[in-house]
């Protein structure tokens, strides 16, 4: 069998799912004697296998960041837009590639390709008698477009979540793939609820690269009793950051420290700083720190992701390599990684009373936090990419539709 990863526009260099994933699945594939085949965005140095990269040079990434920077500052483009215009840019590349014949495809062939991302990809692997796998990264179009537009509506923000052109294509690549890989029971049941066939669907969780983080754990050490609360990912109301520092000022804590890990999107900026000038009032220490979250991880007492959305939430099973505590919403797709009460919490999404609660339940008991952190690593070994990768493999090769 003949694995194709295409990675999409997300750059490889870059933090993201693109390289948390990716950078798992084709080393595992590798080691596991399959001839893989991967093109990304980004120079890769000493690629464990053949590798195409679809963007440019070091230099050229740079000059084309800036230029979209000075698009969305001097002339209001939507970051939107911006994005969108890179799904079909490297959607049209990866493509050609295989049209050209320059990437081969034959019926050997299984190419793994990301929902709106993909579309002429796996049309063209289709032609050429190739299986294809679409990487569900997000709920079902119609899902998420109802659950972003109804909590955007609830804080005040007038912009439309999800563009319709990119709906669309979601919808005609589910329409075309051979399988669906769920990552969640989340992302599953929304593919069901708008009809898409049950035989469609692979159901299987990411993975974790259990070493990296559980290393985070064995240097842990505090130097006082500080309690930090840590968030990773894009602080923006789809991950529900907003309920967060709404728990935090009705759980009327003081003198602790909240981490977001992530950037913040500048029409979420008067939400979050009026929620930030009232805590502050009560010696709460809000720091906006994006970048390598490992630091952080070991600075934390226990990790928080309330989102709205979230058909996975790779950042969950990371805390836990860690041996953090997690508290998520139920509408996280890594809730079926969550034990309640064993490692964690999990709380109905928006409802920001409960999460208070957790918090203070947490805040009020070292020693359960502790507890709950060593329970966190253990439950994380059972996610490692190693084993993860194994049983993606053993799925497809079950398959009658593929005949090596």
């Amino acid at each position: 069998m003949h694995i194709i990863i295409y990675s999409g526009s997300g750059n490889l260099n870059s933090l993201g799912a693109s390289k948390s994933i990716d950078v798992m699945l084709v080393k595992y594939l590798t080691l596991n004697g399959f001839k893989v085949t991967w093109l990304g965005r980004g120079v890769i140095s000493d690629p464990p296998c053949t590798y195409y990269n679809l963007g440019m040079s070091n230099i050229g990434e740079l000059l084309y960041r800036i230029y979209n920077k000075l698009r969305r500052v001097f002339f209001k483009i939507d970051i939107q837009d911006i994005l969108l215009e890179e799904f079909i840019r490297f959607d049209n590349l990866m493509a050609a590639k295989i049209k050209s014949r320059e990437v081969i495809v034959d019926d050997k062939t299984v190419l793994i390709g990301r929902n709106g991302l993909s579309l002429n990809t796996f049309t063209e692997v289709k032609k050429k008698g190739g299986k294809t796998l679409l990487h569900s990264q997000w709920m079902h179009p119609y899902t998420q477009e109802k659950l972003l537009t109804k909590e955007f509506s609830k804080i005040g923000i007038i912009k439309k979540p999800i563009k319709e052109e990119r709906i669309k294509r979601q919808v005609l690549e589910t329409e075309i793939v051979d399988w669906i890989w769920c990552i969640s029971k989340l992302v599953k049941d929304s593919y069901l609820s708008n009809g898409v066939n049950q035989e469609k669907l692979i159901d299987l969780s990411l993975g974790v690269d259990f070493e990296k983080y559980s290393t985070v754990n064995k240097k842990k050490h505090k130097s006082n009793n500080e309690f930090i609360i840590l968030f990773v990912g894009n602080v923006n109301p789809e991950k529900g950051v907003h309920i967060l520092l709404e728990a935090i000022n009705k759980s009327e804590l003081e003198n602790i420290k909240i981490i977001f890990n992530g950037g913040l999107p500048d029409y979420f900026l008067s939400i979050f700083n009026s929620h930030v000038k009232i805590l502050k009032r009560r010696n709460i220490s809000i720091i906006i720190n994006p970048g390598e979250p490992l630091k952080n991880y070991r600075a934390a007492s226990i990790f928080v992701l309330p989102s709205v959305h979230e058909s996975f939430g790779l950042v969950v099973l990371e805390a836990m390599a860690a041996g953090l505590p997690v508290i998520v919403s139920d509408m996280v797709g890594a809730k079926d990684c969550v034990q309640r009460g064993v490692n964690g919490y999990i709380f109905s999404s928006g409802n920001s009373d409960q999460l208070s609660m957790m918090i203070k339940k947490l805040y009020n008991n070292k020693n359960l936090v502790d507890k709950m952190g060593r329970n966190s690593l253990a439950i994380a070994e059972k996610y490692d990419w190693r084993l993860i990768v194994a049983k993606l493999v053993n799925i497809i090769n079950m398959s009658e539709t593929i005949k090596d």
